[in-house]
């Protein structure tokens, strides 16, 4: 960037680039949003992905000066959650659920992001509007640092950060999308098709619930147990996985034995739900 350089022909990593970002803002900015989740090479949906590439995301203490410069956004505000240390680099961040707080919160901010009074609260189980696809894509990403089998963060932590965040603008999407996360998800289907049956009004399922059958323990992506109603996606593994297809057949009927309703989804449900939800609101209305 502008009045810094490397020293060398080599291509300036991420790291170079935060630390030519550090030259030139004031005394104790950190990293936040986007680049400490790419510093750490946490997995992010491509929305967030593309503006790691372009910019770095720093953090500096309220009423600290603020460098103008393209290639470098700034955060200011308090750190309201205890920062971290990159370890391979020595390169301070923000916390994870800061981070993600103010990764939302610019994407939100950059896109202009507001619920429009004058959408319907449901449109029919679609995310097939601008404003539902960008609210899916932070709702995925929290969802991410949750993981059952990988968690990076707790859900408390996230809440906690999106409300001391103050009034900032972009904030809008930051609260909303934080509302629908939720911990010990799988995958970002199993994200998609919960808030696809909230859209379509259904009460919101339980995320991997465990029952026992056969003397097994089984998690069901989403259920309903009030109602021994369960909701599984099928990715192209249960297609193509003839030993994975089997597995599954048998859960199926031990989980029917047991008394649950099993309503499968598969690939073929993303570009039109419309089957899916018939489906569901027929068991629903038994």
């Amino acid at each position: 960037m502008r009045g810094v350089y490397l020293d060398g022909d080599a291509a300036a990593s991420l790291a170079d680039r935060v630390r030519a970002a550090l030259l030139v803002a004031p005394r104790g900015a950190v990293a936040t949003g986007v680049t400490t989740f790419a510093l750490a090479g946490i997995a992010m949906p491509d929305l967030f992905k593309e503006e790691a590439d372009k910019r770095v995301h720093l953090l500096v203490p309220p009423g600290a000066a603020r460098p103008r410069r393209p290639e470098v956004v700034i955060h200011s505000r308090a750190a309201h959650c205890r920062g971290l240390v990159h370890k391979l680099t020595g390169l301070g961040t923000a916390s994870i659920a800061h981070s993600w707080v103010d990764a939302v919160r610019r994407i939100g901010l950059d896109h202009s992001w507001r619920w429009p009074s004058d959408e319907p609260p449901f449109l029919r189980g679609r995310f097939d509007s601008p404003t539902k696809r960008l609210l899916l894509e932070a709702v995925r990403f929290g969802d991410g640092l949750m993981r059952r089998d990988k968690a990076r963060v707790q859900r408390e932590a996230l809440i906690q950060c999106s409300q001391a965040a103050g009034k900032s603008p972009g904030l809008a999407l930051v609260r909303t999308a934080v509302q629908l996360t939720r911990a010990r998800t799988d995958s970002f289907m199993e994200t998609w098709l919960r808030l696809v049956v909230w859209d379509a009004g259904f009460p919101e399922p339980t995320v991997n619930y465990m029952v026992r059958v056969d003397g097994r323990r089984r998690f069901l992506d989403l259920a309903w147990p009030e109602k021994r109603i369960a909701l599984e996606y099928h990715g192209r593994q249960h297609f193509e996985d003839s030993p994975q297809a089997y597995d599954d057949m048998v859960r199926r009927g031990l989980l029917q034995d047991a008394g649950w309703i099993l309503i499968e989804a598969a690939h073929g449900d993303i570009a039109d739900p419309s089957g899916l939800l018939r489906r569901l609101a027929k068991v629903f209305n038994r």
